[in-house]
């Protein structure tokens, strides 16, 4: 079935990945190396970074409830520090090859996005995201639509909304914990490490399928 649609994830996909930044965030803090993600993963369905991302709670209540869960744990974290780490380099590779499929193929964004981040977002910054959103045909942020990835119903919302079957969508991330989700329900998967690598395996699935 030829493929009609891509998806894609934002962070860590269209911009480097925010996990180098929190690593060295924790070297130059002198905080226990994988401190952050640790936090973030634990109860990662209930806690306060998943509640805020599905819009649950803003971002005022989540910087102290994920403090407080920090400490629950034995970590001293200044959240404000942290999200300041999440605003990754843009790839002009990734960003290229986008402009590019535009012209051939429907183009969506479905990404994870904090409630209230927007606001702690710099000007020049989100001027330079927007830029890149343009190229998109629907952008579906995570807090807007109260679900988020890896939830399967949040996948299955984007394909009822486009009316598109699975087997018509590739879906790249950074995560393999949200692309495993969307595989089990007939959605064509690439995991992003290196753009490079990635752009590669998307054109020989689109040359394939």
């Amino acid at each position: 079935m030829k493929i009609n649609t891509i998806i894609f994830d934002f962070g860590g996909v269209i911009t480097d990945s925010p996990l180098a930044a929190f690593r060295e965030l924790e070297k130059k803090h002198f905080i226990q190396l994988g401190t952050i993600s640790r936090v973030v993963m634990t109860n990662p369905d209930k806690n306060s970074w998943a509640q805020c991302e599905r819009g649950e709670i803003n971002i005022n209540q989540f910087i102290k409830e994920f403090e407080k869960e920090a400490d629950n744990l034995g970590y001293k974290i200044n959240m404000k520090l942290v999200l300041q780490q999440l605003y990754g380099p843009i790839r002009p590779l990734m960003v290229s090859k986008i402009k590019e499929l535009s012209k051939q193929y429907k183009l969506v964004c479905l990404t994870n996005v904090l409630k209230g981040m927007k606001s702690m977002t710099p000007k020049h910054r989100s001027e330079e995201v927007d830029r890149v959103l343009k190229n998109f045909y629907r952008v579906y942020e995570s807090y807007e639509i109260g679900m988020r990835k890896p939830e399967e119903r949040i996948y299955k919302h984007l394909l009822n909304d486009l009316e598109i079957s699975p087997e018509k969508c590739v879906f790249l991330d950074d995560l393999g914990v949200n692309l495993k989700t969307a595989k089990r329900i007939g959605i064509h998967t690439i995991k992003v490490s290196d753009p490079k690598s990635a752009i590669s395996e998307l054109d020989n699935i689109l040359e394939t399928e």
